[in-house]
């Protein structure tokens, strides 16, 4: 039986994985920051570019959710493995992805569907848990939940661009997101 202190540890790790998902979703770049260390380091690796700082990954999600315009996306984050060793811990996420893509046209979007995992390890601050670094951190006491993923690690599917018919879609948008849409 878990103690409250291990039932404690998990509910709050889980709530930095679903606070990471909800700062991506909504920009929220400050909440961003808050679920991470200072230090933390290793985000991702897309085409060989390692992204090292909350930064550095800040920059790059910016750029990333205009170009294409993206008009719709959410971090659905699903089932979770966690693993906590006194005051480090691991995580596994899996996480479902829909984006909805406006075309160059502006007349056409297509969605596209990503599935992957998230894989974080965690640290206890005195402020609560945080993300210390991705996957690819410094992190080596931990035994990893790598070796616990399927040959393949992450698939998308994208449909094929359909017209839009009710641009009512992009009126209720907040005003910080419609200029980016020329709108």
């Amino acid at each position: 039986m878990m103690s409250l202190q291990e039932i404690s540890d998990r509910l709050e790790i889980r709530q930095n994985v679903w606070d990471y998902s909800n700062a991506v979703d909504l920009q929220d770049w400050d909440l961003y920051r808050q679920v991470f260390l200072p230090t933390a380091t290793d985000f991702y690796v897309f085409g060989g570019q390692r992204l090292r700082t909350v930064e550095e990954a800040i920059n790059w999600l910016q750029s990333m959710m205009t170009n294409p315009p993206i008009v719709g996306f959410q971090h659905l984050m699903g089932s979770m493995w966690i693993n906590v060793t006194g005051d480090e811990a691991e995580s596994l996420t899996h996480c479902f992805n829909p984006q909805n893509y406006i075309q160059p046209d502006g007349d056409t979007a297509s969605l596209h569907l990503q599935f992957h995992y998230y894989h974080f390890h965690h640290a206890r601050t005195p402020g609560g848990w945080r993300i210390a670094s991705g996957a690819l951190g410094p992190w080596r006491s931990l035994s990893t939940a790598l070796d616990r993923l399927p040959q393949h690690r992450s698939s998308s599917w994208a449909a094929p661009p359909a017209k839009i018919e009710d641009r009512r879609l992009l009126e209720g948008m907040p005003a910080s997101q419609t200029p980016r849409f020329g709108l």
